[in-house]
This record gives structure tokens, sequence and C-alpha cells, in this order.
């Protein structure tokens, strides 16, 4: 579901530490680098709250590229 490449490029982009966004996410750093890594799927409202922290929209996290958003 989530697009872990994504996530961490747009990590990455607003230069965040996996603690930074885990915190702004309220999340704990182990859980958010366990979705970062793809070991585990969060919830719908744990991927909104992620998206809250990154300044971007769910779909941001779950589509695999850009061109997606508009087909």
């Amino acid at each position: 579901m989530i697009n872990t490449e994504r996530l961490k490029e747009l990590r990455f982009k607003r230069k965040m530490t996996q603690i930074e966004l885990a915190a702004a996410a309220g999340l704990s750093q182990a859980h958010y680098c366990q979705i970062e890594n793809g070991k585990d799927s969060p919830s719908i409202k744990r991927l909104a709250l992620i998206a809250k922290a990154l300044g971007c929209s769910v779909k941001d996290l779950v589509l695999d590229t850009e061109e997606e958003v508009y087909a």
C-alpha cells in the first residue's frame, strides 16, 4: 500500500530524520522505521499523520509515480 521509496524521498527532501518525522507524526521511532523499511503497513489514520507531518497528501505516499496521480 505505502510506497516506501517515495516516503524516504519526501523525508529526505524535507531534511527530516526518522526520529523527527516519527515525533511529528506521533509515532515511536521504532514503529516509523518499520513502516519506512516496509516491515509494517500503517493504518489509514497513521498514514494520514505521516502525510501531514511531511506536508503532503496520503495519495503522495501510496502511488508509485507522479503520472498515476493524473491517470
